[in-house]
């Protein structure tokens, strides 16, 4: 089934680039775009996504609070925006990503945080976080030094494909995708890919 996303953004051509993206991927599906939290709030009822994106506006501190009282939020915050952003970790803001986001990035975040309960938040960002953060999660600190693609890497190995299979998928080299293998047991600390899968499973980031 398909992940149902929620759009918000103010920006009507961005907004709509984003949509015709997210649309192409058969996993995921946008069921509404609004141009504020406003909009979304409005058309949560009828859209019933399963998570929502913002992108080119940020909602006031209450919207957030509605908006992530019953589903994930991701925000792609501007410069100005992202001290702001990063106080809305936790609850239902899931993960707060930099609009220099790579269209391959921007995915495998939907994909993870439609699978689990963690937070993601860019490397260059992190030192932003607060300790009472930290502790909102009980996968951050094992899995939030993973970059996206190593995340995407991981989901990979869970859905049963090889390292060759993988590179298919992602376009990238055998050899880049076990530099992305051994980077992803070192930092979860585990010896083998059912180790790292198996973690995954017990913090609620592979579906059961």
């Amino acid at each position: 089934m398909a992940t149902r996303i929620l759009l918000v953004c103010r920006d009507p051509l961005f907004g709509g680039a984003l949509q015709t993206m997210l649309d192409q991927q058969p996993d995921l599906v946008v069921v509404g775009l609004g141009a504020d939290g406003t909009d979304a709030l409005h058309m949560l009822p009828g859209a019933r996504p399963d998570l929502v994106l913002v992108a080119k506006t940020l909602p006031t501190a209450g919207e957030l609070r509605e908006l992530s009282a019953e589903h994930r939020l991701i925000i792609l915050a501007r410069d100005h925006e992202r001290d702001c952003a990063l106080r809305s970790l936790g609850s239902g803001v899931r993960a707060v990503l930099g609009e220099e986001v790579t269209p391959g990035q921007l995915l495998a975040t939907i994909r993870m945080v439609a699978l689990g309960e963690f937070l993601i938040v860019p490397i260059e960002l992190r030192d932003l976080l607060g300790p009472e953060v930290a502790r909102q999660s009980p996968g951050m600190t094992q899995f939030s030094a993973l970059t996206c693609r190593e995340s995407e890497v991981l989901h990979l190995i869970g859905s049963g494909m090889s390292n060759s299979e993988i590179a298919g998928q992602l376009c990238v080299s055998a050899t880049t995708v076990r530099s992305h293998v051994h980077h992803i047991l070192g930092k979860l600390s585990v010896q083998s890919r059912a180790q790292a899968i198996a973690l995954a499973y017990q913090n609620g980031l592979m579906p059961a």
